[in-house]
Parts: structure tokens; sequence; C-alpha cells
């Protein structure tokens, strides 16, 4: 029981999880709420992936809330569905996501039916949101039927009620691929929320080691007092979230 364990925590990789490869150097982004307001903070993100993408050996930078696949992130928040009224008893507390420009893109999700998040989507412009299949099919009658629709939430201290048209509908089977069923799942602009902590995801053509000490004095440069400890590759970021697993399989 206990090598089967083992072989099975072996194999499980990020791209087994949905992720395109292997090479990725993932940086969380801890931002000061003392120094950085909402706008700050945005220019941040702004700049530190501009920055990253123009690093020799870069293929792509994404911002997202969580590493998604079900296993080491991933959030459930409450929403109201414009139509949609649910039954007695049925939760409308849902899979979710707050991600950056281009992420579904650079994570090679196809998109179905209308766009991705991009420059478009900031403070300022109307609220989007992108949806899977199954939510597209469970709520709106179809991804064909979801573009322009509408979901609403509930944000911030004043507890302000946010509503956003759906831009984009995904593929259902990239993001949950450990997963027998795959369950509703909507994703918000982070460039329309006020988050103070993000994972740069960084994937390169080279050996995500080789760029780890680029990565992080890109970062310092910004904000000398940002901590880097933590910039890894994906790899390690994987043996640290596996490691209690390992213990346990160690132990029996």
């Amino acid at each position: 029981g206990a090598g089967l364990v083992l072989r099975s925590l072996e194999k499980l990789r990020p791209t087994r999880l949905g992720l395109i490869s292997d090479n990725f150097v993932v940086a969380p982004i801890h931002l000061d709420e003392r120094e950085y307001d909402r706008r700050k903070g945005h220019e941040f993100f702004r700049n530190v992936s501009s920055r990253a993408a123009a690093l020799a050996g870069v293929q792509s930078v994404s911002l997202v809330e969580n590493i998604q696949g079900g296993f080491l992130g991933g959030a459930r928040r409450s929403i109201e569905i414009e139509g949609f009224k649910p039954a007695p008893g049925e939760s409308l507390h849902l899979d979710s996501i707050y991600t950056g420009p281009r992420y579904f893109t650079n994570m090679q999700v196809p998109i179905v039916q209308g766009r991705d998040f991009d420059e478009r989507d900031q403070d300022g412009s109307p609220c989007a949101a992108i949806v899977n299949e199954v939510f597209a099919r469970r709520y709106f009658d179809g991804p064909g039927q979801s573009l322009g629709k509408r979901l609403s939430r509930t944000v911030g201290p004043k507890e302000e009620k946010q509503v956003c048209d759906v831009v984009g509908v995904i593929r259902d089977d990239k993001l949950h691929a450990l997963e027998k069923e795959v369950h509703p799942f909507f994703a918000l602009s982070i460039m329309q929320s006020d988050f103070d902590r993000m994972m740069l995801m960084v994937n390169t053509s080279r050996h995500p080691v080789s760029l780890v000490p680029s990565i992080r004095p890109t970062i310092q440069e910004l904000d000398p007092n940002m901590p880097v400890a933590d910039v890894q590759t994906i790899g390690e970021t994987f043996s640290v979230a596996l490691y209690p697993f390992r213990l346990l399989a160690v132990v029996m």
C-alpha cells in the first residue's frame, strides 16, 4: 500500500493538472497593503508581467490567484446568475478563480465562445467574467447562449454588488484533469479586483531552474522589500505541497 501511494505521488506532475508543461517558474506576489492601494497594485502587476515577459527564453507570463487543478489551490464563491432561479436547497457556491490577461490563452485552454481576458478588462470598464461549458449548459442553456449574460456577487467591506458580463466560455477538460466530474466554474479579472496576493507563472523554453535567478531581481527592481525566497520552479512547488502525503506513505 505504501509503495502504491509513493508511485502514485511520483506520477503526479503539473501536466496531470492541466498545465501545458513542467517548465514553469512560480513567483508568489504579496503586496503590502500599507504601501499599495488598488491602483498601485494593478500597476505593479502590469509592470512585473511585462518585465518578466522580456526575459530571455520566456514564452508566456500569467497572473492567477492560485495554481489550478483542484489540488494546490482554488476557491469557491457564492454568486447570483441572471435568469436562473436555484431550486430549494441548491447552492450557487461555485468553483472560481481570479486571473490576469490572457491566462487561459497562455495555458492553452480552448475558448469555445467569446474571448479571454485582455487589457479591456480594467477598472472603469464593465466587469467581465469567463465560464466553462458545464456552467453554460447548466445555467445558460449552452455555450452559444452565454455571451452577454450576467453574474453578480457581493464584494468589499461595504458588501457592494458587482455585476459582470460573460465574455467567454472555456472548454471543460483542461482545468480538472484529476477529477471524474467537471463542476461549473467561473473566472473574474484580477485587474477589476483589489487582490494583493497573486501567483506569477512564467513559462520558459529553457530549464526552469535557470530562470529563477532572473525572476527574483526582476521583482525586487520594482519593490526591494518584496520577499522572493519562495520564487521556485513548479516542480519544487509540487514537492512542497506533496510532502505531507509522502510522509504519510513513509509512515504507512
